[in-house]
């Protein structure tokens, strides 16, 4: 992306450029790109902007373009107050990406970018959705609102997980080769997704969360 000479040759500050220069065009697809259409960011990568869940919330995969049935596909998502816009986590995901990943590049519940239908900020959806409904009375602090907000993030990885599985053909990906990635918030989503066992999270909050978003997908 930015040529070597513009470095005096330095191959690590030419990467480094190029990564920053990408994740400046994956914001722009995040923000201004249609849904469902590809954008090449450059020759070696290509990235598509979809809705992975029912109520719309939004993934940008990016997908390395050499020829491969069975890449290896990064389930990442974003810190808390992120918003795809020159973050953090758009440089990890240009890098994997470069690497030779497919990167699902996932909103989570502390997403703070204005969704599509410009009905305010995606956390703010979940706060309406999911917060104000389960943490009332007793489980109205602030430990357990976090505690909701890990479990909302819980369901949100898993669509994104099974988004990837019933499009793997699509993306040309190895559904036995996740890995979970995230910083900050977005690391806790991925521990959290990786270790947790459904059949054993009996809090009120997790079941509450669960009805509040309607999501059915098998865990």
């Amino acid at each position: 992306s930015v040529p070597l000479s513009y470095t005096a040759r330095n191959y690590l500050n030419a990467y480094n450029l190029s990564v920053l220069d990408l994740s400046h065009r994956l914001a722009a697809v995040f923000g201004n790109g249609e849904v469902n259409k590809e954008y090449y960011l450059n020759d070696s990568i290509k990235a598509t902007k979809v809705f992975y869940t029912k109520d719309n919330v939004r993934m940008l995969i990016i997908q390395p373009v050499y020829a491969n049935p069975q890449k290896r596909c990064i389930l990442l998502t974003n810190g808390n107050g992120e918003n795809f816009n020159w973050a953090q986590s758009n440089r990890i995901a240009i890098d994997f990406a470069l690497r030779g990943y497919v990167v699902a590049y996932y909103e989570n519940v502390g997403c703070v970018a204005n969704r599509f239908d410009n009905k305010g900020r995606n956390v703010d959806y979940f706060v309406s959705k999911v917060l104000n409904s389960c943490n009332v009375g007793a489980y109205s602090n602030a430990t357990y609102k976090f505690y909701s907000s890990m479990f909302v993030n819980y369901f949100l990885s898993n669509a994104a997980r099974k988004y990837m599985v019933d499009n793997s053909k699509t993306y040309s990906i190895d559904t036995t080769k996740f890995f979970p990635v995230g910083c900050s918030l977005g690391a806790n989503a991925s521990l959290f997704f990786t270790y947790a066992n459904a059949n054993n999270l009996t809090h009120p909050l997790f079941n509450c969360a669960k009805q509040a978003l309607g999501y059915d997908y098998p865990i």
